[in-house]
């Protein structure tokens, strides 16, 4: 993993190793909960280098959406701001299915199945679901 950071600038390499110290325990735990140690800690060694190649290629590839991102990290709670238009929410969780969703969310006019849709690249950036690849299931 330190080589494929070796050749991205010091802020960058520590803003990896930041965002890693930070989730490890919750990862680290995940895995524990599924996994028998031995092939966890394998699993654990791979997704860091997997989030280390991943980081790279970011930060290399697409500077200007590696900026949005650490914008966005100062907005916690930008999902809830009343300028955004929608959210996300595994059905199964929420409410069993997306029956379950559209009773529980009377003010919802319509719910998204997004299975199987693939993000595209949007014009400030970010990669976002297509919504003409979902199925939209509309209340009546």
């Amino acid at each position: 993993m330190t080589e494929l950071l070796a050749a991205l600038p010091a802020h960058q390499r520590e803003l990896f190793e930041l965002r890693a110290a930070r989730w490890w325990p919750d990862l680290r735990a995940g895995l524990g909960a599924v996994y028998a140690p031995e092939v966890a800690a394998r699993l654990e060694g791979s997704l860091l280098h997997l989030a280390a190649a991943a980081h790279v290629e970011r930060v290399t590839a697409t500077p200007d959406l590696a900026r949005l991102n650490l914008v966005r990290t100062l907005q916690p709670d930008r999902f809830q701001a009343p300028r955004m238009l929608g959210y996300a929410a595994c059905a199964d969780r929420s409410a069993g299915d997306l029956a379950g969703v559209a009773r529980r969310i009377p003010y919802q006019t319509a719910v998204a199945a997004l299975a199987g849709a693939a993000p595209r690249r949007w014009d400030d950036g970010a990669l976002r679901l297509d919504p003409h690849q979902a199925l939209w299931l509309v209340r009546p």
